[in-house]
């Protein structure tokens, strides 16, 4: 900063200078033209002097001639003399001015090469800081680098305990989640089991009835009289037995989606809403919607009012 004001105040002082120097050399320029307008008019008052003088002189010449010759010559002779006078203070003068125009010049370059003097001077000082105060930031950027690799090291070590940690927790997890559908995959075979094992039941029944049936028909045909045999119809598992008789079941993203929809659904019919209602828009069976009702009571999600579910 003090090198370049100092060369604005240099280019201010010469451009100052040069006008001072401008503004002499203007001011001889009119001196002279001044001097020479008063010897214009000088020599024009000559002139007109001189024509008036030879007119008096050509009116003078037939009275006397030698007296005119001699004023003549005496006139030349001071208007001669006037104008070397003149013509010699007009060179003295322009020499003074050169002379002190010079020694303004030299003084103007005297000054000029002292400030570029200084600007050097100054420009190796600030140089030399400069290089001082780069050698210190090399110095301490090298040591802001050690310590941000430290501290790189230090966050690799964190981080790979921190892996080490979560890979060990993500196998448990893993390992609790195989545990969890292992357990349910289980369930519902034992489920299908159950299920193949009714249909069976089922089956066969209904083929005893057939027989029953296809045999009493014949005996008609015979014309002997039996009474009809109708077996009694298997009862259906209740509401109330399902829900007793159901155990909560382990959740599984399938499991969990599930709850989601039925517990939107019975938000959604805030009136209240029975299980066989749910079994046939979910399409489940009655002992796996106990299951997931069962779940949802126990998160506080749905209560049961009678035969009536509803979300809370």
């Amino acid at each position: 900063m003090a090198i370049a004001e100092a060369m604005r105040d240099l280019t201010k002082d010469i451009a100052a200078s040069y006008d001072l120097r401008v503004a002499g050399i203007g001011e001889i320029k009119k001196e002279v033209k001044g001097l020479q307008g008063e010897a214009q008019e000088l020599v024009k008052g000559f002139h007109s002097s001189h024509e008036e003088m030879a007119a008096k002189l050509r009116e003078e010449l037939s009275k006397s001639k030698g007296s005119l010759k001699t004023d003549v010559r005496g006139m030349l002779n001071d208007f001669q003399t006037a104008h070397k006078q003149a013509s010699a203070e007009l060179r003295e003068e322009l020499s003074e001015a050169e002379k002190n125009r010079k020694s303004e010049v030299e003084g103007i370059l005297r000054d000029a090469q002292e400030l570029v003097k200084g600007f050097h001077s100054s420009h190796e000082e600030m140089a030399a800081k400069l290089r001082e105060e780069l050698s210190e930031a090399e110095k301490n950027r090298k040591s802001e680098v050690e310590g941000i690799l430290r501290d790189a090291q230090e966050l690799v070590k964190d981080f790979s305990v921190t892996r080490g940690q979560a890979s060990g927790q993500l196998r448990k997890e893993l390992e609790e989640h195989r545990r969890e559908i292992k357990s349910e995959t289980a369930e519902i075979l034992n489920d299908a089991r159950k299920a193949r094992g009714e249909t069976k039941a089922d089956l066969k029944e209904a083929s005893a009835a057939w027989q029953g049936l296809a045999s009493t028909m014949q005996q008609k045909r015979a014309g002997i009289k039996v009474a009809l045999k109708v077996e009694e119809a298997k009862v259906e598992v209740s509401e109330e037995e399902a829900v007793a008789k159901a155990e909560p079941a382990a959740v599984t993203p399938e499991i969990a989606g599930l709850k989601d929809r039925v517990f939107e659904y019975l938000a959604d019919h805030p009136d209240g809403t029975r299980m066989v209602e749910l079994e046939r828009e979910f399409d489940v069976a009655r002992i796996q919607m106990a299951r997931m009702l069962k779940n949802l009571m126990g998160d506080n999600k749905v209560e049961k009012r009678d035969l009536l579910y509803f979300a809370i």
